[in-house]
This record gives C-alpha cells, sequence and structure tokens, in this order.
C-alpha cells in the first residue's frame, strides 16, 4: 500500500521588542513544496523592500523553473545534478539580480540586501532540498536528534562550508560575508537528503537562532503536538528572552 507524504506547517513572524519595523518576509507555498524566510539588510526601507522581492521573486520563478523540463544551469552550481537542486539555486541567482539592479537604480547604488533561506520537499519523490545565502537557518530534527543544515556564510561559519554537518551551537558573528543583492553575482551553498516520516524541520531568521541556544530549540522542537504549537513556543522563547531582533520561524513537519 502507498503512504502519501503530507505536510504539516506554520510560521510566525514579529517584529520584535527593539526594531520599530519588521524587515523580515515569510513564504510558505505548500502547492510546490517550498518554504523561505529572508531577512533584510540596509536600513529600514531598504532592507524590508529586498527581503519581500526575495519572498515574492524566489517562489515564481522555482515554481516556473521546476515546471520546465529544461531547467538552466547556474554557472556557479555547474556540479549540481539535480534538477530540483538547480531550480532553487537558479531562482535565487534571478532574485539576487533582480534586487541588484533595484538598489542600483538611479546611478546610484543603494544598500540593499537580505539573507534567504530556503526549504523544498518534493513528497512525490520524498527530496528536501535546501539552499541558502547569509546566517538564517535551517534545522532538521530527526529521531530526536537535532541537526544544523546551513552553515552560515560568515567568517567563523565558512569554516564547515564543506561539511556536512556543522556544529549545532555555530554562534553568531553578525559578520555576513554574503547576502542576496549585495552584488551582481551571488554564490548558493545548498545541499539535499532523502525526507523520512517524523522529519521536523526548521527555518529562522536570527532573531530566533540568534536568542535561543541549541538545546532551547532541540526541547521546543521535540515539545508540543503540532506545527503550530512549535512555532508559537518557539517565538515565545525569543520574546521573553529579549526579542532583540525581528524574528521569524517556520515550521514543517513530514507525516
Amino acid at each position: 500500500m502507498f503512504a502519501m507524504m503530507c505536510l504539516d506547517f506554520a510560521f510566525r513572524t514579529h517584529v520584535g521588542h527593539v526594531r520599530t519595523s519588521n524587515q523580515d518576509a515569510v513564504g510558505c507555498h505548500p502547492d510546490i513544496g517550498l518554504f523561505l524566510i529572508a531577512d533584510g539588510m540596509g536600513g529600514h526601507a531598504n532592507g524590508e523592500r529586498a527581503a519581500r522581492m526575495a519572498a515574492e521573486e524566489i517562489p515564481a520563478i522555482f515554481r516556473e523553473l521546476a515546471e520546465s523540463s529544461n531547467t538552466p544551469l547556474v554557472p556557479e552550481q555547474a556540479s549540481l545534478n539535480d534538477r530540483g537542486l538547480r531550480a532553487l539555486n537558479a531562482a535565487i541567482v534571478a532574485a539576487n539580480h533582480s534586487i541588484f539592479q533595484a538598489g542600483a537604480l538611479g546611478g546610484r547604488h543603494l544598500s540593499m540586501g537580505t539573507t534567504v533561506v530556503t526549504l523544498s520537499i518534493d513528497v512525490g519523490s520524498k527530496q528536501a532540498r535546501w539552499a541558502h545565502v547569509g546566517d538564517s537557518r535551517l534545522y532538521r530534527l530527526r529521531d530526536g536528534v537535532l541537526e544544523l543544515l546551513t552553515a552560515d556564510h560568515t567568517q567563523f561559519g565558512r569554516t564547515y562550508a564543506d561539511s556536512r554537518q556543522p556544529p549545532v551551537d555555530l554562534p553568531h558573528t553578525n559578520q555576513l560575508q554574503a547576502a542576496v543583492g549585495i552584488g551582481p553575482q551571488v554564490m548558493v551553498s545548498s545541499g539535499q537528503d532523502a525526507a523520512q516520516s517524523g522529519d521536523c524541520f526548521l527555518l529562522c531568521s536570527d532573531g530566533i537562532s540568534g536568542m535561543l541556544p541549541a538545546a532551547t530549540l532541540h526541547e521546543l522542537l521535540c515539545g508540543g503536538n503540532d506545527a503550530a504549537a512549535k512555532a508559537d513556543a518557539l517565538l515565545v522563547q525569543a520574546l521573553d528572552r529579549g526579542g532583540r531582533d525581528n524574528a521569524s520561524v517556520i515550521v514543517v513537519r513530514v507525516d
């Protein structure tokens, strides 16, 4: 008997207790199995605009490429042999071009960029694929073990760029070496693995992972009966611990 994989997901976003505007943008697109968080940078209006552009353009481009029979290779990712991963990377590269061009309008480049973390789950092939730029993160809880699937694009995080498993307690340094929209080219980091029943994925901005230690993330992801309860608990804890930044979280459970 064939068992169809299904997804239980929830998202929360909050301006926090210190910032005056929310520069995070969240996108959940279960129809194409795509989830993303973008954390804007470069001043209130510019950062918010960059994050919003990424959250709008990446799903649209990913949908178009995923449905195409000829997904183009991104030159920087020519070694990728998975069509879905190529589509995810190409969508981020295309969004980078749009945001960079928007910042360059008027002959003077605006300080405008955003981090991006994406997760694509194909329920048909039961594959999980992810790609990111910056220090927004993707974690996975599997069989009671919490893993960090993305290494921050910081000097410290780059130490683990080629590692299959960065340390789950990787510290935030807020010294980004890469972001979407700050230059004409961008290098995207990506990975993939089979999705298993019981997997629980956490996408978050640094308003969550920078406020909560790995042990707390683990505890909160293990608690609760559904994605909504987990997302609520994560946001409440981040705010209770100071809420010094915009805080955004997506929890995706595989059933």
